[in-house]
């Protein structure tokens, strides 16, 4: 037994029978030649069929879904909906709660379901927030910042720090400080400009050096204890060392040499010197 209603302007009709389920089908041809066109078709295995739109609820509260769109939830047009899915299969979404599984794009990115984030690609924002750590074998571009800049190193690799320990490491450029480098060695290197403040002794291996191949002007030692000093200086007007003290300039032990010529031996200094003035 089947059933088979046409309404008289031949638009439409609906057909029930127990093979093809229920329909109903739209007039895509004319009045005289027919062409039924399912839009609504419920077979007997359930199986549904929507030729429109298909929507449950109103306003905001609404679900809908065509052939033409895709699916949408939350609005009554498919762009307006905070919830919506192309036919290309494009998630658009105000948020997602996420409470189990995994996550896996293409084997690039991958969340399980611990929470474990691994990518291949770049990541790209504003801020990176840990609650632990930020692990990586390289860090390219950008800058670091901690402590509100109390640690920071810009992009050209320029090192800021208030305060800290270096256990172990090298440096291949400059060091520059405007303040103090206590304590430990400096191997190996040349420090350049500046002042070398030293409050307790100075060991050098070969040479000293004050002042540099085209100094113009006289370069000296001082040696200060209290309100005592004494200094060993160069004149460069006349290429001569001078030696001058608060309490006079002792020389103590061997003979006074000048181009390897003795001047004053020890014999001589006895003799005439200390035994006339002594």
């Amino acid at each position: 037994m089947s059933l088979n209603l046409i309404n008289s302007t031949v638009k439409s009709k609906v057909l029930i029978n127990p093979n093809d389920g229920f329909k109903v089908q739209k007039n895509t041809g004319t009045t005289g030649a027919p062409v039924w066109s399912d839009q609504i078709s419920l077979d007997s295995s359930g199986n549904a069929l929507f030729g429109g739109v298909l929507s449950i609820g109103s306003g905001g509260a609404v679900v809908k879904a065509d052939s033409n769109t895709g699916l949408w939830v939350g609005a009554s047009a498919f762009a307006s909906a905070p919830f919506r899915v192309d036919l290309n299969g494009t998630v658009t979404a105000s948020r997602f709660n996420l409470t189990g599984g995994t996550m896996n794009i293409n084997n690039k990115f991958i969340v399980d379901s611990s929470g474990n984030l691994t990518a291949s690609g770049n990541i790209a924002a504003n801020a990176l927030v840990s609650g632990s750590y930020i692990q990586a074998p390289t860090i390219m571009s950008g800058t670091i910042s901690i402590g509100s800049g109390r640690f920071s190193v810009d992009i050209n690799g320029n090192v800021y720090a208030n305060n800290g320990t270096f256990v172990s490491g090298s440096f291949s450029g400059n060091i520059t400080s405007t303040a103090t480098i206590e304590g430990g060695n400096l191997k190996g290197a040349t420090i350049d400009g500046g002042k070398i403040n030293i409050t307790t002794d100075i060991s050098v291996g070969n040479n000293v050096y004050v002042g540099t191949n085209d100094t113009q002007t006289g370069k000296s030692i001082w040696f200060r204890t209290g309100t005592s000093m004494a200094v060993i200086g160069y004149n460069s007007s006349y290429a001569q060392i001078y030696l001058s003290a608060m309490h006079g300039v002792n020389i103590n032990g061997g003979d006074l040499y000048v181009n390897d010529d003795p001047v004053a031996t020890q014999a001589w200094v006895r003799q005439n010197i200390v035994a006339k003035w002594g």
